[in-house]
């Protein structure tokens, strides 16, 4: 069989599960001799941008300022890279990109990675673009698959896709490598560490685990908030009005495997999170994990491990967070930790390349 030539298509290369998963999974990718792997990166920026090219595969940046850049050169520059591949893999929707898409015909398959945009209020041009994205979806696309049950109940919702090829593929996590290098905690005696992890944006609901933290006695404890966004400041802001500012440290974007090794305690506050590949992460390293109820695919991945530890409220999440920080070691026996790793090894980037190589055969017949 002749190689399947596939292309991966990102908006840009932003710090986020989106890049990081896509970045894992081509380096996979590269150990699967039947495959030739490219990126397309529309608009060219990004924290991983410099992780993509070192992995030794074909970059192409596109150029696009906007997401409705339209100039003809952008457009060929595009038109030209879809001809060199077999399989065009989308990982986010724009029109430009899906017209010139259907008009290479070209196999296409999306991956919905669960960006909703709850929370925030529509506007024309986001209706406009959702229409344009249900008919691609469903006339255009062979074959979409969902990081989680909550993103393809979501989509179903959504977009109807009743005639579309579908599959829940979730995301995998690559092999765990520890490096200190980034971490400069010097944490004191019996210390515990609560830590959360994520861009500081409003699905994240990080506000929500600040009141928490603040509703309880703090002592021996501190509250670690990885990641930089544009709720940065506010967050920031409710820190000091709650008076936990000096107990609460924003370290802006770490390493976050040398931040879960030192960590006691994971809180992943999202409301209406895709999937929550930190997580996983958390898992692999034998750390408890606490999610709220509506936080989307999280408590899809908490509830097969430790159920006890999705809460419904703030109140309920102090309550817990209590209990733990004054009896973690009930929380950390050799019992619950080994079952948080090996619930982790469910989610290798290895079976996920396994499970979209499957598809890639399904969808496009390469014949000797």
């Amino acid at each position: 069989m002749s190689r399947i030539k596939v292309l991966h298509i990102l908006w840009s290369a932003s710090m986020g599960g989106i890049g990081r998963v896509v970045i894992n999974l081509c380096n996979a990718q590269l150990r699967n001799d039947h495959l030739t792997i490219g990126v397309l990166i529309a608009k060219s920026e990004g924290e991983l941008l410099p992780q993509l090219k070192t992995l030794g595969i074909k970059i192409h940046e596109s150029g696009f300022i906007k997401g409705n850049d339209n100039r003809k050169d952008v457009l060929l520059n595009c038109k030209k890279t879809f001809e060199e591949y077999d399989l065009l893999h989308f990982h986010s929707f724009n029109p430009s990109l899906a017209k010139l898409a259907v008009k290479s015909k070209k196999k296409i398959i999306y991956t919905e990675h669960g960006n909703f945009a709850f929370g925030r209020e529509m506007t024309i041009k986001d209706y406009i673009v959702r229409y344009f994205q249900q008919n691609f979806l469903n006339k255009q696309v062979n074959f979409i698959t969902f990081n989680s049950e909550f993103s393809k109940n979501t989509s179903l919702k959504r977009f109807g896709l009743k005639s579309v090829k579908n599959k829940v593929v979730y995301n995998g996590c690559a092999d765990l490598k520890i490096s200190l290098s980034n971490n400069n905690f010097k944490r004191t005696k019996d210390e515990i560490l609560i830590t959360t992890i994520g861009r500081l944006a409003s699905v994240k609901r990080i506000d929500r685990l600040l009141h928490a933290y603040s509703l309880f006695n703090r002592n021996n404890s501190r509250l670690i908030i990885v990641g930089d966004g544009p709720l940065k400041e506010e967050l920031k802001n409710i820190s000091r009005e709650k008076g936990i500012s000096n107990d609460t440290i924003f370290t802006g974007i770490m390493d976050s495997q040398s931040i879960l090794q030192i960590s006691d305690i994971c809180v992943f506050p999202s409301q209406n999170e895709a999937f929550g590949l930190v997580a996983i992460e958390a898992y692999q390293q034998g750390k408890p994990v606490v999610v709220f109820n509506d936080g989307g695919g999280l408590p899809e991945l908490v509830n097969q491990v430790e159920p006890e530890l999705i809460v419904k409220s703030e109140s309920e999440l102090a309550l817990l967070l209590d209990k733990m920080v004054k009896e973690i070691q009930l929380f950390n026996t050799e019992e619950k930790i080994q079952l948080r790793k090996t619930f982790a090894v469910r989610f290798s980037i290895d079976k996920m390349e396994s499970e979209l190589y499957s598809i890639y055969n399904e969808v496009v017949d390469v014949r000797n």
